[in-house]
């Protein structure tokens, strides 16, 4: 019993020392605890009792951490960088291929973590970095940036309400022409709503025109102007109004100004579905030279200059243009087109003088039918003797003034012209020896004269202009002829 009495004397104390021994070390665990917690956001950087210092060896202490995106992918080359209380930049890293980066040196402070990527929204946290407790590897996500659904259009600021006369007219400007891709010149003219421009038998032929759900041919019923002059050719061999936009060069073009329908009196008889005025810079912001080139033989070269000469200005400029096509036998429609102008004056009070030189020739392959393409393929031809040249020289002048009560312009020109076109569509249905190719000539020389003088008034408060006008034209048909009895 003795005995019994001894172990629990001893066993009392015992059990009462680890009894009350267990919420000291708690306590001291949780008053440890105290000095790393408190901030559940902040990383808390532990580090071994060192001297201070500002170098890597006092501290060797790294911050390291991966920068991933939103769908846990890393992210390489994100910018890291370490910042003061004062925000100023302590140090800035980059994280390597594998999204990884690590920071040390770092002296025992508070400081934000400021992490960045292009295409991603830059992502800000705070860093503790302390001298006790256990180091951690951060994972930062970054969200992609968001992206701006506004497009922001700048066209020209010409404000067409009140110059218009009605919802049909426009005008199309120069940098709308050059950022469109153009292959032919007639595809200038493309610029305007509607209008559509194809080409057959040969880059050197004028283009075939579509408006309105109208075929208007080669011209007939489009009317085309070039600084006033008139390029539709009545009576032509080929067809009436042939209009051969091979003597624009697209760089030259300052706008084209449209109408749709045959309400304008000074457009004449070819503009009954519409008509388009191409007008030529005087003078060019600076001068510029290309030489452009691609498939099937395609090449190009074009220059203009424009410099100041006594009063005025003096633009020249040129163009040479060669294009094979696809076609088996090739077109090799080589247009040579030069271009000099002389102006004085501005838009409201000058006058110029331009000359224009255009130059060209072609081969054709025309339709075939369908029973000829196990023959001679589908970009074959039948008879490669098709084709054709043309040419035309020009020379034209004008004066203009606009004053607040009236304008006046008057413009002369003289041109020659021709066209020697060789077609084949029937091949060998009416002659079966010599075949049926058959020859269309025009060779003209054309001088013209055009003068309006208009007034600005009102009438009953409203504005009202008032036009009068000459319109001559004279025509010197040197050859109009068709003929399919070609010398042998």
């Amino acid at each position: 019993m003795k005995f019994g009495n001894t172990i629990i004397n001893l066993f009392i104390p015992i059990a009462l020392l680890v009894i009350l021994g267990e919420p000291r070390l708690a306590s001291s665990q949780t008053t440890s605890g105290a000095n790393t917690g408190g901030v559940p956001p902040l990383l808390v950087a532990a580090q071994n009792e060192a001297p201070a210092a500002a170098s890597d060896e006092s501290y060797p202490f790294q911050l390291s951490g991966v920068v991933v995106d939103a769908s846990g992918a890393v992210l390489a080359g994100a910018t890291v960088q370490v910042r003061g209380a004062d925000g100023a930049v302590e140090t800035s890293v980059r994280s390597d291929r594998n999204g990884v980066f690590t920071i040390s040196g770092l002296a025992a402070a508070s400081y934000r973590l400021v992490v960045s990527s292009p295409d991603f929204e830059t992502k800000e946290m705070p860093v503790t970095v302390g001298t006790a407790g256990t180091s951690a590897t951060l994972r930062i996500s970054l969200a992609v940036r968001a992206v701006s659904t506004t497009i922001n259009v700048q066209g020209r600021e010409d404000d067409l309400i009140g110059i218009a006369e009605s919802g049909t007219q426009g005008t199309v400007g120069a940098t709308e022409i050059q950022d469109r891709p153009i292959l032919r010149s007639g595809e200038v003219l493309e610029t305007v709503p509607g209008l559509i421009i194809t080409q057959h038998a040969g880059g050197g032929k004028a283009n075939q025109y579509y408006l309105r759900g109208f075929n208007l041919d080669h011209g007939t019923d489009f009317a085309i102007f070039i600084d006033d002059m008139p390029l539709n050719l009545p009576s032509h061999a080929h067809g009436e109004g042939y209009s051969d936009m091979n003597t624009v060069i697209p760089e030259f073009v300052k706008r084209v100004n449209f109408e749709k329908g045959p309400y304008y009196a000074d457009i004449g008889n070819f503009g009954s579905a519409g008509s388009a005025h191409v007008e030529y810079f005087r003078t060019l912001e600076k001068n510029f030279a290309k030489v452009e080139g691609g498939t099937y033989g395609y090449g190009r070269a074009v220059f203009g200059a424009s410099h100041k000469l006594g009063p005025g200005s003096l633009l020249v400029g040129a163009e040479v243009y060669y294009d094979n096509g696809p076609w088996v036998h090739p077109d090799a429609f080589t247009k040579i087109n030069g271009l000099l102008t002389y102006s004085q004056g501005d838009d409201a009070n000058g006058a110029t003088i331009t000359a224009r030189v255009y130059h060209g020739r072609w081969h054709s392959s025309d339709q075939i039918p369908v029973s000829a393409v196990a023959l001679v393929g589908l970009y074959g031809t039948l008879d490669p003797t098709d084709g054709g040249h043309s040419q035309r020289y020009s020379v034209q002048g004008e004066w203009h003034r606009q004053g607040a009560n009236s304008a006046s312009k008057i413009m002369a020109y003289g041109f020659y012209y021709d066209l020697d076109l060789f077609s084949d569509f029937t091949y060998f249905l009416v002659d079966p020896v010599r075949g049926d190719q058959f020859e269309q000539q025009d060779r003209r020389w054309v001088a013209g004269f055009d003068a309006y003088h208009t007034i600005f008034s009102q009438w009953a408060g409203r504005k009202v202009e008032n036009t009068i006008g000459l319109q001559l034209r004279v025509i010197n048909h040197l050859k109009a002829s068709f003929s399919d009895q070609l010398p042998v």
